[in-house]
């Protein structure tokens, strides 16, 4: 809650990378990809994800483009 809080006090840097929303991205992040730099990531690192198609996709990717990633995938979660 005292997130929230905080955001609706301060929205300007929000609203600057997102947008109103995550639902209806139109900030600076609308075209934000660094999916090639993936491979500098030498760290540890858990993907994880719900079992929703479009989100399954993209955490695919970033276990793909980080070496030695573990991926955990949350069965008939994230409906």
């Amino acid at each position: 809650m005292r997130s929230f809080e905080k955001l609706t006090a301060n929205p300007e840097v929000y609203h600057t990378m997102n947008g109103p929303s995550e639902f209806h991205v139109i900030g600076v992040l609308k075209n934000w990809n660094i999916t090639a730099r993936l491979g500098e990531i030498r760290l540890p690192t858990l993907v994880t994800s719900a079992d929703l198609t479009r989100r399954r996709r993209h955490r695919r990717t970033v276990h793909r483009g980080i070496a030695g990633s573990e991926w955990v995938l949350f069965e008939n979660s994230g409906t």
